[in-house]
């Protein structure tokens, strides 16, 4: 039987260890080399199997890693795939140092991808994590497996000698222990949705629209509140609910933030949820301050304060305006 527990979300250096927790292989079905190398990075560092595969126009390409033990994060591999340092494979920049220049290898975008192309990729990535996961190491292909489906040609390379142990062609992730793209040093703060640059990330786009939606409401409410000259229970609510608004348009206005920003948001959190970011918004409003959560920079440190004094006008202002009401009330002859 198997269980696919689907997760929509923008992978990246903040949130890729918290996907590979409990995972014993991990297969590659990625469209950028970028991420692939955050891939390789978590692999390697975590002792994990990584089967790296790729199509583009017709061609297709899978490797099976088998990460060397010398650069892990923890003496122990967190997987139930157990392999002996003999049985080690080059990991990914040992084979491909460095990613191609923008703009000069084919994309899906620019080249598209033949359905089979694709199909075969997966299958020989399926077959040899159904290898590991069987306890059949001694099966597994460690070759680089290139197929081109319109040329009808299948090679294979032998990538056994790729990795070097020491001196500048070392490896800097297997060998040297740098997981530049797992710290987030040569991470971008764009998404590439199969080579098409979208500029932004896909959660700060919907912070921003968000940030509309939640500006325009508070705005025609408090309008209302405001030609109101009586006090019932729709003012009161009114003024609740613009208030609780407030709350929300800062909540993700540090959203957007957070998602173009290169840097965590949070000097407590790694990969902040929206609840979080809510949080903290209403928690500084409200000026209630529990200081568990803080910003890292000093743009978001100025926005809270900024937020803060926006409560306390709010508040005191709507205060007055209801005092003046019910004293207009009062002073009205019936």
């Amino acid at each position: 039987q198997v269980v696919v527990h689907a997760h929509v979300d923008d992978f990246n250096h903040r949130n890729a260890q918290r996907y590979v927790d409990g995972v014993d292989v991990i297969l590659d079905g990625l469209d950028n080399f970028e991420t692939r190398y955050l891939l390789n990075d978590l692999a390697v560092a975590r002792g994990l199997p990584f089967i790296y595969g790729g199509a583009v126009a017709t061609t297709g390409v899978s490797m099976a890693v088998l990460p060397h033990p010398a650069a892990r994060m923890d003496e122990s591999s967190a997987s139930s795939v157990k392999w002996s340092d003999g049985q080690s494979t080059p990991c990914l920049r040992c084979v491909f140092p460095e990613a191609p220049p923008p703009g000069v290898s084919p994309t899906c975008d620019t080249a598209g991808v033949l359905g089979p192309a694709a199909m075969i990729v997966a299958a020989h990535q399926a077959a040899q994590a159904i290898k590991l996961l069987s306890g059949n190491l001694e099966a597994l292909d460690r070759s680089l497996l290139s197929i081109d489906l319109w040329s009808n040609e299948t090679r294979r390379f032998d990538v056994s000698g790729a990795r070097e142990d020491e001196g500048d062609a070392a490896c800097p992730c297997c060998a040297d222990g740098m997981f530049e793209f797992l710290e987030g040093e040569s991470a971008s703060a764009t998404l590439s949705l199969c080579g098409r640059n979208a500029g932004t990330s896909r959660s700060g786009l919907v912070a921003l629209f968000n940030i509309l939606l939640v500006t325009m409401a508070p705005i025609a409410i408090g309008w209302s509140i405001v030609r109101r000259r009586a006090i019932d229970t729709r003012t009161v609510l009114g003024a609740i609910c613009v208030y609780v608004l407030i709350g929300m348009e800062w909540a993700f206005i540090y959203l957007a933030i957070g998602s173009f920003a290169s840097e965590p948001f949070f000097a407590q959190l790694a990969d902040p949820t929206t609840a979080e970011y809510q949080y903290f918004s209403f928690s500084t409003l409200t000026t209630v301050g529990y200081g568990d959560l803080s910003s890292a920079a000093n743009l978001g440190r100025t926005l809270a304060v900024l937020e803060a004094l926006t409560g306390q006008l709010y508040l005191v202002t709507v205060i007055a305006l209801l005092v003046s009401n019910i004293r207009r009330g009062r002073s009205t002859p019936r």
